[in-house]
Order: structure tokens, then C-alpha cells, then sequence
């Protein structure tokens, strides 16, 4: 019975260890809203919570919760073994006792979000704080804790609770189309509790895809506007075309949401002459002028788009990122659009081709008359008149035939 002893501590370790590289706090995010009650609030708190939360604050309640899972799961597959060795061996009990696993944890550890859909019975059960199958709900989804978002009508209110299994987080009462404001406070709250209560959010609003804001020189995730930043000092800066950059100090309290508003300060625009050497082509500018050239555009702002067209020639898209001082636009001729160039170049390897076949047929059917006549002498010479014109119309053939491959490779790169 010693060696089945020895094998168990050695199962025991094998699946020990993988789990003891990275222990992580499983959280299963529960949502409960009202059936009458849309909002997206809820999938923007989970969203946030699986991208901004990954990191999560060791504290001594979470390493018991993570440990006592790890233990009965570690438990389970301890009794499986045994239960293994007895219906193989003689019937008797393995001798060793389980030992409870230690694990030792860093400062921070990984955070699990599982988002789960219960059905409605189940989750009238968790509203009412039943411990028995919020128990069952851990256990079942091998969860340390769970996360209950609710919203639900109070009359012409709602009324918006964060229950993080029995500690309520989050309690606020608005009108509906409030809702949607207290998003920043669910954000904070839960950095607050879970990541450390030194952690402000800063809120960005004028923020757009052309701006480029950096923060201490370094770009940050945000989160519907919101970024999560320890407290202290920062300078804040945004960037876009045509805009003065803007440089500002903001200092970040703990625990609170910093509005910041981000206006940048449009350049002066400077004036642009638009020519053409190729007749007078009809301009249009992205911000809706339309003109034929000669141009002066005295509002030049960057960046922006020309768009030129003129009858008989291809039109033109431009962009222009910086203000310059002139620009010339040269419309190329129909001809010289890349389809119209290659199909010119097939059309005449078809021909080639088509004159080849022909001039083939002819030097056969001309060879067979003069075999079939007596008279070869007579059709010697038109015999080989037909066969030296096979022979140039291949060559042409060939030549079309490079010159096709030629275009078209050029076309694809």
C-alpha cells in the first residue's frame, strides 16, 4: 500500500503545481435587469470589467476563496484516484490523508470574468439571497465570487445596484434617461474595490478617431471615454490635423471621475491655388465646394480630399494631409487607364493568335492540293509563301503574347 501512497502524493503534485503557476479569481458576472428596462449599462460594465479589471487587488477574502476552490477540486480528484485504486486492488482503504493545498500568491492576481445566463427561476433565487444556490451557482461554474449587476423599476425611477455576493457595492436611484450617466461611477467603483481605492478616472469628453491624445507621453486605454489613472499629476495632450495641439496639467483625485474637456484650436487657414495644364477639370473639395480650375480656395483646412473629373479623361482623387501653397492637377486620357491598356493588349494577342490558326489551316490545305494534283512545281512556291506567313503571324502571336503577360504582371504588383 506504500507505492499506491507514493503515486497518490505524485498525482496530487502533477496536478498541483500547473494550478499554483497562476492562481486567478474566478468572477462570475451576473446581470439582472428588468424585462421592460433597455439599456446597454450592463454589457458596457462587463466589457469594461474582462479589459480594465484583468489585474486584481490580492486581498486576504479573495486568497481564501481561490484556495477553497483549488482545495475541492484538488479533493474531488483525490477520492477519484482512491476510488480508482480500491475497485482495482483488494478492497482495502488507500492509508494517507489529503493534505490542503497552500498556495502562495503575488501582490496581484488574474481576473477571470465568466458573464452567465441562468435561467429566470435561478436568478429570482440570487435576488433573494438564497446562500444555498448562490452556493450551488459558485460550485457548479467553479467560481470564487460573484458579481451581481440589477436594475429595476421603482415607479417612474430606476433604482441601479453592484452586489458583489453580499457586499453591496453600488446602490443609486435616477430618472431613465439618467441611466446612462452613472456609468463612470460603476467604472470607479469597481477599480475602487477590486484594483486599489487610489485609482481616479479621468472623463474625456470632444475626444474623436482624428485626435490623438497622450497622457505623460504615453497613450492609455479608454473606456467610453474614461481612463483609469492612479492619482497625482498629469499633463495631457491632443493632437490632430489642422488643429493646434493642445498641452494641459490635470490633477487626478482618488476615488472621483475629473472631467476633462477636450477642445482643440482650429489653425488659420491659408489660401490654395489649384491649376491644371489639361483643360479646365471640375474640382470638388471634401468639405462640399465645387468648382472648375483655376481655383484660389481661401479656406484651405486639412486634411481633405480633391475630387477631379473633366469629359474624356480619368478622374482623379487626391488626398492632401499638410496646407501647401499650390497644387496642379493633370487628368491622364481614357486610354491610359490600366483596364482599357490591358485589354487593348489581349485584344491584339487574340488577333495574332485568331490570324495564326488561319494561316495554319491555310499551309496544310494548300500542301494537301499540291500533293493531291500532279502539278507540284506549280504549288511550291504558294506552299511555302503560306508557311513563311504562319511562321511571322506565330512570332507576332508570341510577341503579343509577352507583351500581355508584361502588362498584366505589372497591373497586379
Amino acid at each position: 500500500m506504500g507505492i499506491k501512497r507514493v503515486g497518490l502524493t505524485i498525482l496530487a503534485l502533477l496536478l498541483f503545481f500547473p494550478l499554483m503557476g497562476a492562481p486567478s479569481l474566478r468572477v462570475g458576472y451576473l446581470p439582472t435587469i428588468a424585462a421592460n428596462i433597455e439599456s446597454p449599462i450592463g454589457e458596457q460594465l462587463f466589457a469594461f470589467a474582462t479589459n480594465a479589471l484583468s489585474q486584481i487587488a490580492c486581498e486576504e477574502s479573495f486568497r481564501e476563496k481561490i484556495e477553497e476552490r483549488l482545495n475541492r477540486q484538488e479533493y474531488l480528484k483525490y477520492l477519484e484516484e482512491a476510488h480508482k485504486q480500491i475497485a482495482k486492488g483488494d478492497g482495502q482503504t488507500p492509508q494517507g490523508e489529503y493534505e490542503p493545498l497552500v498556495v502562495e500568491f503575488e501582490e496581484t492576481i488574474a481576473g477571470e470574468w465568466i458573464y452567465l445566463k441562468l435561467p429566470f427561476e435561478l436568478i429570482k433565487g440570487v435576488e433573494g439571497g438564497e446562500a444555498i444556490l448562490i452556493d450551488y451557482i459558485l460550485s457548479s461554474n467553479a467560481l470564487d465570487t460573484l458579481l451581481i449587476f440589477k436594475i429595476e423599476r421603482l415607479d417612474r425611477f430606476y433604482r441601479l445596484r453592484l452586489i458583489l455576493l453580499d457586499e453591496l457595492l453600488y446602490d443609486a436611484i435616477v430618472e431613465p434617461q439618467e441611466l446612462s450617466t452613472l456609468t463612470g461611477d460603476l467604472f470607479i467603483t469597481l477599480l475602487n474595490r477590486l484594483v486599489d481605492p487610489k485609482i481616479a478616472l479621468l472623463g474625456v469628453e470632444g475626444l474623436s478617431s482624428t485626435i490623438s491624445l497622450t497622457i505623460d507621453g504615453e497613450k492609455r486605454d479608454s473606456y467610453d471615454r474614461f481612463i483609469p489613472l492612479v492619482e497625482g499629476d498629469y499633463m495631457v495632450r491632443g493632437v490632430a490635423p489642422g488643429y493646434l495641439p493642445l498641452e494641459k496639467k490635470v490633477t487626478l483625485e482618488a476615488g472621483s471621475i475629473n472631467p476633462f474637456t477636450l477642445t482643440l484650436e482650429a489653425i488659420d487657414p491659408t489660401p490654395l491655388l489649384l491649376t491644371s495644364i489639361t483643360g479646365s477639370p471640375t474640382v470638388q473639395i471634401s468639405d462640399g465646394l465645387v468648382a472648375s480650375l483655376p481655383l484660389v480656395w481661401p479656406n484651405q483646412r486639412p486634411p481633405y480630399t480633391l475630387y477631379a473629373t473633366q469629359e474624356g479623361r480619368l478622374p482623379l482623387v487626391k488626398q492632401v494631409g499638410t496646407a501647401v501653397g499650390e497644387i496642379e492637377i493633370n487628368l491622364n486620357p481614357l486610354w491610359m487607364e490600366q483596364g482599357v491598356i490591358i485589354r487593348s493588349s489581349q485584344n491584339k494577342f487574340y488577333q495574332a493568335l485568331g490570324r495564326s490558326l488561319i494561316l495554319a489551316g491555310g499551309t496544310i490545305l494548300v500542301d494537301t492540293l499540291s500533293r493531291t494534283f500532279s502539278q507540284q512545281p506549280l504549288w511550291q512556291p504558294l506552299v511555302w509563301a503560306t508557311l513563311g506567313a504562319f511562321a511571322l503571324s506565330t512570332f507576332d502571336a508570341s510577341y503579343q503574347l509577352f507583351a500581355y503577360y508584361q502588362k498584366t504582371k505589372y497591373s497586379s504588383q
